[in-house]
C-alpha cells in the first residue's frame, strides 16, 4: 500500500507546474497564503547549496530527527512562484509523504538539511523543481515526520 501511494506521489509531482496553479488556484487560497515579500530571487541571507537552492530556517528543532538518504518524510508545505502566484498547499489537506530519494531535487537536499519539527523556506531554481515553465519556484516546508525506510 506504502508504495502505491508513494507512486502516486512521484506522478503527482512529476506533473508540470503549471498543471497545479491551473488545478489548485483559487483566489481564496491565494489571499489565505499570500507569497512572502521575498519569493522573486534568494535573499542576500539565505544560505545556499552546492546545486543553488536557496534555504533559510523558519523554525529550528535542535532535538529533531534528521532524515536519511532513504527515508520515508511527512511533509506540509505552501508553494508559490518567484512571480509571486499561489500554486499549493497541503495545509488545506493532508501532508504528502514521499521516499525521498524520489523528491526533486530541491526538496531532496533541503529536506536533508532539516530535522523533524522545523519549517524551512527554499527557493529552488528550475533544474532543481518541476516546473517546465522555467520559473523558481518557493516552497515553505515543514517536516512533521521521518521514518526509515525498508527496501
Amino acid at each position: 500500500m506504502n508504495r502505491v501511494i508513494i507512486c502516486v506521489f512521484v506522478a503527482i509531482m512529476a506533473m508540470p507546474v503549471s498543471s497545479f496553479g491551473q488545478i489548485f488556484e483559487n483566489k481564496e487560497l491565494s489571499e489565505k497564503y499570500p507569497a512572502p515579500v521575498d519569493v522573486a530571487e534568494i535573499p542576500e541571507d539565505a544560505a545556499i547549496t552546492q546545486t543553488g537552492v536557496g534555504y533559510r530556517i523558519l523554525k529550528e528543532n535542535p532535538q529533531g530527527a534528521i532524515p536519511k538518504t532513504f527515508s520515508i518524510v511527512k511533509v506540509n508545505y505552501v508553494s508559490w512562484r518567484n512571480d509571486g502566484t499561489f500554486l499549493f498547499s497541503t495545509l488545506e489537506n493532508e501532508p504528502v509523504v514521499v521516499q525521498l530519494f524520489e523528491a526533486t531535487p530541491a526538496w531532496r537536499e533541503a529536506i536533508r538539511k532539516m530535522k523533524v519539527g522545523e519549517k524551512i523556506r527554499i527557493w529552488a531554481p528550475a533544474y532543481t523543481n518541476a516546473s517546465p515553465t522555467g520559473n523558481m519556484l518557493v516552497y515553505d516546508l515543514e517536516l512533521l515526520d521521518s521514518y526509515d525506510s525498508v527496501m
